[in-house]
């Protein structure tokens, strides 16, 4: 956007750069002109107050003298006339040098203020992204710790839970496991397997017993 913005701002200070100097082109042609139109209208007027002079004033003059008041008049208009021109050129040159100066003025201002919105750009996206971060590290920090103590209560809440378990199936498993044991064949085999019933089941039961016990425990 600012390279854009920047850019048109050169183009129409060349688009008033180039008017100028074609205005100034057609001034020019059109001095000449005006100068030999201006020349003449004063040849004119310095005769007839030659003519007024000598006819008024009855003075003497000859052609002669006539011809050299003439030619110094003419000398006289010739300088002013390229005076004329030199002050032409000069208001020229610096109508030029204006404009060119308004312009790169004009460029140099507009990219001050792209570097200042800039500048306050970079700075307001810095605050925020510092805003962000310590949102970020207080929300992390809040977590963890807060993650002890959840993860206690799950762990509370999955005891509860097991020991639950325990009570109301308990009983079943002991009777399963006593079938069996009746059930099975008296053999090495039978012998090891019974052992391994009767471990379990007494297991089993002494859970259970210690379950019923902080059961009641936590009742009274």
């Amino acid at each position: 956007h600012h390279e854009k913005e920047l850019d048109h701002l050169k183009r129409m200070m060349e688009r008033r750069e180039e008017e100028l100097i074609k205005n100034q082109a057609v001034e020019r042609r059109a001095l000449p002109k005006r100068i030999r139109a201006e020349m003449k209208a004063r040849e004119m007027m310095y005769r007839e107050s030659l003519r007024i002079s000598v006819t008024n004033l009855h003075e003497a003059i000859t052609p002669t003298e006539e011809k050299d008041r003439f030619k110094k008049f003419q000398e006289a208009e010739k300088k002013r006339y390229r005076a004329e021109q030199q002050r032409f050129e000069m208001k020229h040159t610096k109508q030029l040098e204006e404009a060119r100066a308004g312009s790169q003025a004009a460029v140099k201002e507009l990219e001050q203020l792209q570097n200042e919105k800039r500048k306050m750009l970079m700075e307001h996206e810095t605050s925020k992204l510092k805003e962000l971060d310590e949102s970020y590290a207080k929300e992390f920090k809040d977590w963890k710790a807060d993650l002890k103590p959840r993860k206690q209560c799950l762990e509370e809440e999955f005891q509860q839970q097991l020991e639950e378990q325990e009570r109301h199936y308990g009983h079943y498993l002991i009777a399963a496991l006593a079938a069996e044991r009746n059930r099975s064949t008296p053999s090495r085999d039978g012998e090891s397997s019974r052992s391994k019933s009767r471990y379990l089941s007494d297991t089993i039961i002494s859970g259970t017993s210690s379950i019923d016990r902080r059961s009641h425990g936590k009742s009274i």
